[in-house]
Parts: C-alpha cells; structure tokens; sequence
C-alpha cells in the first residue's frame, strides 16, 4: 500500500510539473507576442518577461498554500465515542498521512492521544493499552474481544498498535452527526497536533 501510494505521488509530482512547465511556456509565448518593453522583437522571453513569470508563478503558489492551509484547519471534526455506558467527546482533525486500516474488518483506525480514552476503559484495559501489545493476553474476555493488534509503520520504525473496537462511533464534520465503524488506536500523536485529541483518516470522511 506504501509503494502504491509513493509511486501516485510521484506520478502527480511528474505531471503537475509538466504542466506548471507547459503552461509557463504557452504564457511566455503568448506574452511574447505583444508589443511590451519587456519582449523584444525576435526573443520569444527575454529575462525580464521570465522573471516577471516566476513572481507570478511564486505568487501563485503562496496563495495557493494559505488557501490549502485554511480548508485543512476547516477539516476539524467531533468525535463521539462509546464503551459500555461511558460516552466520550473528542475535537478531531483530518490526517490525511493516516492510512490505517483494519486488515481483516476494514475499518479504518482513528489514533487517539495517549490517555484520552482513559475515562471509557476498563482499568486492566487501560493498563494494556498503556504497556503494548504484550500485555494484551492477560485481560479479561470482556475487554480482549474489543483488542486489535495492527501492524504500524511511522518516521519512528515498526510495530504493532493496540487498537480499541467501541460500542458505537458518530462523527460530525459540522453537518449533524453520522454513525462511523472505526477503531481507535492510542499512540502519541504528531508535534502540530497538539489540540486534537484524535486524527481521522480522510477515507474515513469521504463521502460524508
């Protein structure tokens, strides 16, 4: 899934290139064509005319990143969860590096900050979830069947993350509230992320 992932990327990389270039060059062409100080007769982009496209073409970009930036803070959701009678509320954001899922249900894995599921388990669950996939086996039945161990890869190396199964999931992304089939996985989460509680995956909320 990695490698498929990588190769798209460089595949956008590629091809948004050649058209950032494509269109650079038509724009040059076509400036080129008018009677302006800065494209003398006979030279199809003089110096001034290419340095006068690249603040365009840099001015562009800047605008597009604060425009990128602002709808990613927009991707901000709330999370409610539920284990037994407990009900937890949590201020998620969209991750869209998030690409866990389930390999045997296909849910896909929301990573809560470490703690913030503490008021919803069991305190042999939490212990558990706190020590790692090795302490997994001595919890009680009640609690083991809610226990996915998912292998995980990140900037820090491999491993397996403990994952929680809960009764009931609703996320909303500011439109009302929609039920969602997730599992919740504690880890530390990313320096950025330090006022969300949780970190969904955006094939988690496409479509909704």
């Amino acid at each position: 899934m990695q490698y498929g992932v990588g190769f798209f990327a460089l595949l956008v990389y590629f091809g948004v290139s050649f058209a950032v270039g494509g269109a650079m060059s038509g724009i040059g062409a076509l400036l080129s064509r008018l009677d302006l100080p800065i494209a003398p007769s006979g030279q199809q982009v003089s110096g001034p005319l290419f340095f006068l496209l690249a603040a365009a073409g840099g001015l562009c970009t800047f605008l597009w990143g604060r425009t990128s930036r602002r709808r990613a803070g927009q991707l901000r959701a709330r999370l409610r969860v539920s284990i037994g009678k407990e009900v937890l509320s949590l201020s998620a954001m969209v991750d869209t590096a998030n690409l866990l899922t389930d390999p045997i249900s296909g849910r896909p894995v929301v990573l809560v900050a470490k703690g913030a599921l503490d008021a919803l388990l069991s305190l042999p669950l939490a212990g558990a979830v706190r020590k790692g996939a090795g302490a997994v086996g001595n919890l009680p039945h009640e609690d083991a069947r809610r226990v996915r161990l998912l292998a995980a890869q990140s900037a820090t190396g491999q491993g397996l993350l403990v994952a929680i199964a809960p009764d009931w999931a609703r996320l909303d992304l500011g439109r009302g509230e929609v039920g969602v089939e997730i599992l919740l996985a504690p880890t530390a989460l990313r320096v950025g992320f330090d006022d969300c509680q949780a970190l969904l995956p955006a094939e988690l909320v496409r479509g909704l």
